[in-house]
């Protein structure tokens, strides 16, 4: 019997084109199937520690309250005239396990706030708080020529459409810094010079915002994002994402603007930057990179991620602390 050469053999015994592809077709069907699990378990670790990171947010104004009898100020004017604050943030470094930053950080109250900024620009540059940093968040470098970023800010409240005539949340009379940069109204736990005592919080600690998410242009590009609200369209505000210390920019209490410091309900959560009118700074809302919503520390200090779709009455309710709202709770 004929045996067919040896070269032939191993021919036979190889791949033909059809089981390669067939191979190949199975091999991607299975990276297909993968790959949205492995993605989903990366950002469900990355919640993880975005959740973990307000949770010790809160943990440190909750300390710091206990020491002083009140939560810190949203932002506080410690500088002589016209200029920038210090903000939440620079209270509680010492609850955050930063008191190294805390003591390093040097207020001379004779001193101007470009003065003070200008002295210590190289630390706050140089300076990052892992702890201010949501995992999830790709768009923004992480440090700019004022600082590192940071991507949670104090709830100063909520507001509504009608400023002028008032409406359930957002009354004429909670409206006092009508200003160039847009209202920011003082009915929620952190604005400037708050100091917002446990008893003051009667719609009660475990329904009351106190610090939450919110990322510039991180929602921009999605095409899923939330519908601007009717009468909120404009040219839009696109910053850099706020440094950690430089906070809002005060020419006085009617002239605030509180874009790097602190957020209001006025907007759903992750609306897009074209809902902001021109100039309104302090409308920027709160949103994240997660998909669906963002996360939110209450003033108790328990931590629960509100979606997009949250109904925007109760929305602002969560953002008030005093407004009788229905949502009382500890």
């Amino acid at each position: 019997m004929k045996h067919g050469s040896r070269n032939d053999r191993l021919c036979a015994a190889g791949f033909t084109l059809v089981e390669l592809l067939v191979v190949i077709a199975i091999i991607g069907v299975l990276v297909g199937l993968l790959l949205p699990a492995v993605q989903a378990a990366r950002e469900a670790a990355r919640r993880s520690q975005c959740t973990n990171n307000l949770k010790q947010q809160g943990l440190a104004h909750l300390n710091y309250e206990s020491s002083r009898g009140h939560f810190p100020d949203g932002l506080t004017m410690e500088f002589p005239g016209a200029g920038w604050g210090v903000s939440n943030i620079h209270h509680v470094l010492a609850f955050m396990e930063e008191a190294a930053l805390d003591n390093l950080v040097d207020i001379d109250p004779a001193e101007s706030a470009n003065a003070f900024f200008s002295r210590n620009r190289d630390f706050f540059v140089q300076t990052k708080i892992p702890g201010l940093l949501c995992p999830s968040v790709s768009k923004w470098e992480e440090s700019t020529a004022d600082g590192y970023r940071r991507d949670y800010f104090g709830c100063y409240g909520g507001r509504g459409h009608s400023e002028a005539t008032g409406s359930r949340f957002s009354p004429a009379i909670d409206t006092p810094l009508m200003v160039n940069n847009g209202v920011m109204i003082d009915d929620g736990m952190l604005y400037i010079n708050s100091r917002i005592r446990f008893g003051q919080i009667t719609d009660g600690s475990s329904s009351t915002f106190l610090m939450g998410e919110s990322v510039l242009g991180g929602w921009a590009d999605n095409p899923g994002r939330v519908a601007c609200p009717a009468g909120a369209t404009g040219d839009g505000w696109l910053l850099h994402q706020p440094p950690w210390y430089r906070p809002g920019n005060c020419g006085s209490t009617k002239d605030c603007g509180y874009d790097r410091t602190l957020r209001g309900a006025w907007q759903p959560v992750n609306s897009g930057t074209d809902c902001l009118p021109q100039l309104e700074q302090n409308a920027i809302p709160f949103g994240s990179e997660h998909p669906g919503g963002c996360y939110f520390v209450y003033a108790d200090g328990h931590v629960e991620f509100i979606t997009d779709d949250i109904d925007i009455d109760l929305y602002k309710a969560y953002s008030t602390r005093a407004k009788e709202d229905g949502l009382s709770g500890s």
